[in-house]
């Protein structure tokens, strides 16, 4: 089913190139927000191999979701440790 009653609402104000497209997805910016220097500062004391990878993903030769589960295995070892999420250093920056 079409999308009716948004291209109804705005077939007037828009041209119609835009209201008769094909649908298209979204795709979240993930790569760039990961680009922060806060992730770097939160994997900069761990291991060689963290630290590689972490440099693998800044110069573009890693994907951003392998880079995303470095970030999440690195809380969650921090969170096993008794420092949770909330003050892990690099954390306190989101709040």
């Amino acid at each position: 089913m079409k999308k009716i009653l948004l291209i109804a609402a705005y077939e007037d104000v828009l041209p119609r190139e835009i209201w008769n497209r094909p649908k298209q997805g979204f795709v979240f910016p993930f790569q760039e927000w990961l680009k922060n220097d806060l992730f770097y500062e939160m994997l900069s004391q761990e291991n060689t191999h963290t630290q590689y990878l972490a440099n693998q993903f800044k110069v573009g030769k890693l994907e951003w979701s392998r880079f995303w589960s470095l970030c999440v295995m690195h809380l969650f070892d921090h969170s096993r440790k008794k420092t949770s999420y909330q003050t892990h250093p690099v954390a306190l920056n989101f709040a």
